[in-house]
């Protein structure tokens, strides 16, 4: 299993300050693999979530890996929804730059999140594991900063609404090729985090070996449904799969 941390998240020190475009990202992971000494070609299923399905889905039109796909609630949208100019969108979602930028620790971290939604939902030990992993280490203050700053989360959301992310050709690609995919999505709902930014169509775009399950949960399917993601996994590697 191979899990790449994406520039502006984890440890990656790309793209830090929000200005990696979704493209580029998706290029870089294309040739990630090759780089490491992984043939595309032998990759057994290929997946990810939010942003990371969009980026799964791309990867997979560009590389041509034959390797099924699991997109969990992609941000993935209609093409009529996309905006060729982002800015009216930067008062929506200025919220996210505002966001607390550092933390005296995990821990701190976990005892505030728990008690906001949508972390409310999520299981415990994904919480956790959640907390655990965005921090970088201790500044001369004391504090721990966010690995994904509030500047790189800010472009994220841009990105996402932006004309050049429209992955419609990608998904007339693997429908063409009649690429083995499952998407699993959220649910609709008007509040920030809680509906899915998935196309209801995009199940009936991927062409005849594309399979659609709907949950009735919010967007972090993989932090409040861990089970439904690991079924989907091994229905596509053959019951390898476990958490």
């Amino acid at each position: 299993c191979i899990s790449i941390d994406l520039p502006g998240h984890g440890r990656s020190t790309l793209g830090t300050d929000g200005k990696v475009r979704w493209r580029t990202t998706a290029d870089m992971v294309a040739e990630a693999l090759p780089k490491a000494g992984v043939d595309w070609g032998q990759v057994a299923v290929i997946t990810g979530h939010s942003m990371g399905g969009w980026v799964a889905l791309v990867v997979a039109a560009k590389t041509g890996a034959p390797a099924p796909l699991v997109l969990v609630d992609p941000v993935v949208a209609e093409s009529n929804t996309y905006f060729k100019d982002t800015a009216p969108l930067e008062k929506r979602f200025a919220f996210v730059s505002r966001r607390r930028r550092a933390f005296l620790s995990s821990q701190q971290m976990y005892e505030e999140f728990k008690k906001k939604a949508p972390y409310t939902l999520f299981r415990d030990g994904a919480l956790r594991a959640y907390c655990d992993h965005a921090l970088g280490a201790p500044t001369q203050f004391g504090e721990r900063p966010l690995l994904c700053t509030p500047e790189c989360e800010f472009a994220h959301y841009l990105g996402g609404s932006s004309a050049e992310t429209d992955a419609t050709p990608e998904v007339a690609q693997l429908a063409e090729k009649h690429h083995r995919v499952v998407v699993l999505r959220a649910m609709p709902h008007p509040e920030p985090f809680r509906g899915s930014p998935t196309s209801p169509l995009l199940a009936q775009r991927l062409g005849d070996r594309a399979e659609e399950m709907v949950l009735d949960c919010g967007h972090f399917i993989p932090m409040t449904h861990p089970h439904v993601v690991l079924s989907a996994l091994k229905k596509m590697v053959g019951g390898q799969a476990r958490l």
